[in-house]
């Protein structure tokens, strides 16, 4: 890559080099015009070797199962190093962990140093299986986030970044859509439903008269939902229409609450968290989204499914799209 400047070229160039057996890049290497050179050295599950000896290590099997599910693509060990010279610098680094019985992240660990290190084995311990089959990488990486549920099909259901809040998520549609997502909650915590793929008695399917999405619900609805403890509080929020206008109600918790008349987007949820909820029109895109407040957007598509306005609960247009094509 080169770029000309008023005072001549600045030329980089980038080398990729890939492994042979899994034709992935395990090394990107830039050099700038001053001969300086960051490479990025990237590891994969099929760089680390183990032997007969039983694996009891997490993070071992963690690697170990992407192997025998022959998953070799994912990310083990990505390094940043600069080279000054003829010495090489440690900049940088992430490793990610797998959970052991399933194939999917479990922690993002990242190198926290305060300056660059000499990369050398004095310095810096390179991820590796050592003879006892146990991951070893070393002491400067931190745990930075953490993903710790998932569901049945593998969605994220609660992540949490080290010495945060934990964040959590609701798959609908068959689980293949976030349609809820709450800070400083846990997945246990928190409900909703805005009716969209429930088929029991009082639903009404009316896209024109649904405050989100396309059905609603008449009756007496109980609500069954029973919080993991009783020692926080807990609310739910709700929309009722009230003579043709959909209100946003909000009120303390308690398991059994009977919520009557034309209901729709109901929530719970620790008092002290923040809840977000969305409705789609799967394999078109999202039809609304309302957030903490209660307020809520709406995404209208035109006659080719493209989305065309983002409109708030007035009907005001926030957001318009246009598409043109080239002549």
């Amino acid at each position: 890559m080169r770029c000309n400047t008023n005072n001549g070229s600045i030329e980089n160039i980038i080398n990729h080099s890939y492994n042979n057996l899994y034709l992935q890049p395990f090394l990107t290497s830039t050099t700038d015009s001053k001969s300086n050179k960051i490479i990025n050295k990237i590891q994969y599950p099929l760089d680390y070797s183990f032997t007969s000896t039983p694996i009891t290590q997490d993070f071992a099997k963690g690697i170990k199962l992407l192997q025998d599910k022959h998953i070799i693509v994912p990310v083990i060990e990505q390094l940043q190093t600069k080279q000054i010279g003829t010495a090489t610098y440690i900049t940088g680094g992430t490793l990610t962990e797998y959970h052991p019985d399933k194939p999917l992240p479990k922690t993002i660990w990242v190198l926290e140093l305060e300056n660059p290190i000499l990369d050398t084995e004095s310095n810096f311990i390179k991820s590796k299986i050592d003879a006892n089959n146990n991951f070893v990488y070393d002491a400067n990486y931190k745990p930075r986030i953490s993903f710790d549920l998932y569901d049945t099909k593998g969605n994220l259901l609660q992540q949490r970044k080290t010495d945060d809040q934990p964040q959590s998520f609701i798959w609908g549609y068959n689980q293949t859509l976030p349609i809820a997502q709450a800070m400083n909650a846990e997945a246990k915590e928190i409900f909703h439903t805005s009716f969209e793929t429930e088929t029991f008695a009082g639903i009404q399917d009316n896209v024109n008269q649904a405050k989100t999405g396309s059905k609603y619900f008449e009756g007496s609805y109980t609500l069954t939902f029973a919080p993991p403890t009783t020692t926080k509080q807990y609310v739910v929020t709700y929309f009722k229409l009230v003579a043709g206008v959909w209100k946003y109600e909000k009120q303390t918790y308690t398991p059994n609450t009977v919520l009557s008349g034309t209901i729709d987007e109901i929530r719970i949820y620790p008092a002290d968290a923040l809840m977000t909820t969305s409705t789609y029109a799967p394999l078109i895109g999202k039809t609304s989204e309302t957030d903490a407040n209660g307020n809520t957007n709406y995404y209208v598509y035109d006659s080719f499914n493209r989305l065309q306005f983002i409109k708030d609960q007035d009907g005001n247009i926030v957001q318009k799209f246009e598409y043109k094509y080239a002549e």
